[in-house]
């Protein structure tokens, strides 16, 4: 009767992942990298999903990468595709071979994911450009998202996968703090590089929505227990008609306190919120 009832719940699961596959690409925020995990969710990479269809969405990628490469005075790359399917979800992976000026060479990939009236675009993150003023390359991962990946005025449609930071309460947003910046320089700041935290290295990967809201995701790796972590908070970033506005979330998370001196010291996105929002002391929420 055990045996029976066990093949009875898996199989109600199965056909539950079936008859709703996008939930299969849910996962929560906070989250520690486990042997069956994917490893690319624990390093830098960036995903959207759009309402568009995947035909549009894959030509304007596959656009932006090849104008990234003949920025770069690169040859246009070769793309392989490989095609699978889950569920009612389409799945194309595109790998491509690269050369650095040293003579390395490495590979990156995009996936798109798509269903009826969405696309899911899980890419490398490699778009930069040069600052002259700065003469420092900065994240322009937002221009690429504004080409290809924003929908405003457009509704989530059924079955698209929502950030994994998705705001359901006021209490999912623990401080907020207004910046004059627009969001592309926003998400430029938040932009971390394995930065030394003292035991620990940190970085961040990004998420974005079709309206225009990045989320700034941070992953923790630890030196000596060697593990990593997808820490339980991020910061959205969402455009405003004066600049933007920056958020910490941590969906049904508590962090310790509420109160934002305290956040501002001991957690590290909120630090970064008061430094990349430049306008004060963030407002408790």
């Amino acid at each position: 009767m055990g045996k029976l009832m066990m093949r009875t719940i898996w199989l109600g699961c199965a056909m539950l992942a079936l008859a709703n596959p996008a939930s299969l690409m849910a996962e929560p925020i906070g989250k520690e990298r486990g042997p069956l995990d994917k490893f690319r969710q624990f390093t830098p990479h960036f995903e959207f999903s759009v309402p568009a269809d995947v035909s549009v969405v894959r030509e304007c990628v596959v656009n932006e990468i090849e104008a990234a490469e003949r920025g770069r005075s690169k040859p246009a790359p070769k793309f392989k595709s490989k095609l699978s399917k889950k569920g009612n979800v389409s799945i194309e992976k595109l790998t491509w071979k690269g050369k650095t000026d040293s003579g390395y060479t490495y590979e990156e990939e995009v996936t798109f994911s798509s269903a009826s009236g969405w696309t899911r675009v899980d890419i490398d993150n490699r778009f930069y450009r040069l600052n002259p003023e700065t003469d420092r390359f900065e994240n322009d991962v937002a221009s690429f998202h504004g080409r290809c990946g924003v929908a405003l005025g457009e509704a989530f449609p059924a079955g698209m996968p929502l950030p994994l930071a998705w705001v359901r309460a006021s209490d999912d947003v623990k401080f907020s703090a207004p910046s004059p910046k627009p969001v592309s320089q926003v998400v430029d700041c938040l932009t971390v590089r394995d930065e030394d935290l003292g035991g620990a290295r940190i970085s961040t990967t990004f998420e974005a929505d079709h309206r225009g809201a990045f989320y700034a995701y941070f992953i923790t790796r630890f030196d000596n227990l060697g593990k990593i972590r997808r820490e339980y908070y991020a910061v959205k970033v969402s455009p405003t008609d004066t600049g933007s506005l920056l958020e910490l979330v941590a969906p049904d998370v508590a962090l310790g306190s509420d109160d934002p001196e305290a956040l501002r010291k001991e957690n590290f996105g909120a630090g970064l919120i008061d430094q990349c929002a430049a306008t004060g002391a963030p407002t408790a929420s």
